[in-house]
């Protein structure tokens, strides 16, 4: 590498461990978020045999990464990266509404998180009805951050 230069990095991972450490360390801020769900991230969750059908579950997931430059001769970086977060419980729909509203509450209260612009969620879509005796929710979050290394 030659002087002045530097590498680009990405942000991606650093995000996921983010999100990660947020839900475990925020996880209570309301009156309904119930015992501690199993968060993980996607890779992390990936097992042969059955589901603990006794504990909620939150899986984080990388979705994408997408890159603006800025500055003079695009000497800057702004990276966007999508994470998407899959709230199930077996129990019942109420159940499900207080699993998203905990999370959702946690990711508003921490709009600004250290080494990152911010974090925001940006989607909600219920999935429940496709499965059956399972409630789904699928949160899209979004982290910026500059110039990661």
């Amino acid at each position: 590498m030659g002087w002045g230069e530097t590498i680009m990095g990405t942000a991606m991972y650093d995000a996921l461990d983010d999100m990660l450490s947020l839900l475990k360390t925020k996880w209570g801020t309301t009156d309904k978020a119930g015992t501690f769900p199993e968060i993980k991230i996607i890779w992390d969750r990936k097992v042969v045999g059955l589901a603990n059908y006794t504990q909620d579950t939150i899986l984080l997931t990388p979705k994408r990464e997408n890159v603006e430059y800025f500055g003079l001769y695009g000497s800057d970086f702004m990276h966007h990266v999508d994470i998407q977060i899959e709230c199930w419980t077996y129990m019942s729909q109420d159940r499900l509404n207080d699993l998203v509203k905990e999370v959702t509450k946690i990711i508003k209260d921490n709009i600004r998180r250290t080494n990152f612009v911010d974090l925001m969620i940006t989607g909600s879509l219920s999935q429940s009805d496709t499965y059956r005796n399972i409630w789904k929710h699928v949160l899209q979050a979004k982290y910026r951050k500059v110039n990661p290394s």
